[in-house]
């Protein structure tokens, strides 16, 4: 498995927002996922209040606990593949824009937890905030681009995901 973003968040808090995690693509990887969070809870003080699935390629379990009387919730999202939906009036394409081993194949260790090196990580927030205009994040972006922008593992990422132009464009920021 592997945190795709904000991963420092993660341990000793509560996220405000989901915890996007990537693991291995297949329908017995999160079933297994779901047995393990059922069977830990009464051991680890947390109660599922809920779960919800996202096709065939998404789970989200909404953890619980209570701590010195205030009960505080995560939400971690399982997914075997990384997509966007591009919506319309009658049908919504799906489109995969990440490889799934490649991003498992060379995560990380970061403080005692797994994540997606930060080519990927970048990436994954390009996407995810053009996408869904999610302007917060651009101030971040336009900072973590600057950065490693024309570092050259992550052209070539931005390369297969973007294409030529869209790749100069963000290099060029």
């Amino acid at each position: 498995y592997c945190i795709m973003r904000g991963s420092d968040n993660v341990l000793g808090s509560f996220p405000s927002g989901d915890v996007d995690i990537l693991v291995p693509k297949g329908m017995k990887t999160l079933r297994k996922i779901n047995r393990i969070l059922e069977r830990l809870q009464i051991q680890f003080g947390y109660i599922i209040y809920a779960k919800g699935n996202h096709a065939n390629v998404s789970r989200n379990f909404y953890l619980s606990t209570i701590v010195n009387g205030d009960v505080y919730t995560i939400n971690l999202e399982f997914f075997n593949e990384i997509f966007v939906y591009q919506y319309n009036k009658f049908k919504s394409k799906k489109f995969n824009y990440l490889d799934t081993e490649m991003i498992i194949k060379t995560k990380v260790k970061n403080k005692s937890i797994y994540t997606c090196n930060r080519n990927y990580e970048l990436i994954f927030g390009v996407v995810d905030s053009l996408f869904n205009n999610k302007s917060k994040n651009f101030s971040w972006l336009n900072s973590e681009i600057q950065k490693i922008g024309k570092i050259k593992s992550f052209r070539v990422i931005a390369l297969k995901t973007f294409g030529y132009a869209a790749t100069e464009e963000l290099a060029s920021v």
